[in-house]
């Protein structure tokens, strides 16, 4: 069974790959940003904005964005224009929202 590792918002399996990254010398520099990745969410979240969240097991199109209220929908978004309004695709249950906080350390 292959150990997944979580790196910088992505789950890789390939235990190489995540060698060469979690080498000592990357592991200050992967703190810092996902740091400033979660001050970013927490700004955003307390000002009242949402937090675009990509993930690997959606669509190319589609991501999840976390609101303030807590809830994480799956939308469908042009990142081409991003003038041209989201569309939901459906909100997350309580317990899909669980597991994805659980497996995502920038949104714990």
């Amino acid at each position: 069974m292959k150990r997944e590792h979580y790196i910088q918002g992505r789950l890789f399996e390939d235990v190489e790959l995540v060698n060469s990254i979690t080498h000592p010398k990357y592991e200050d520099r992967i703190k810092t940003l996902e740091g400033v990745i979660k001050n970013l969410r927490k700004d955003d979240l307390s000002s009242g904005h949402c937090f675009l969240i990509f993930g690997e097991q959606l669509e190319e199109d589609e991501a999840f964005y976390e609101y303030p209220d807590g809830r994480i929908s799956i939308e469908r978004l042009d990142k081409n224009n991003i003038e041209i309004p989201r569309k939901l695709i459906r909100v997350l249950t309580s317990s899909e929202t669980k597991a994805l906080r659980k497996n995502n350390a920038i949104i714990r």
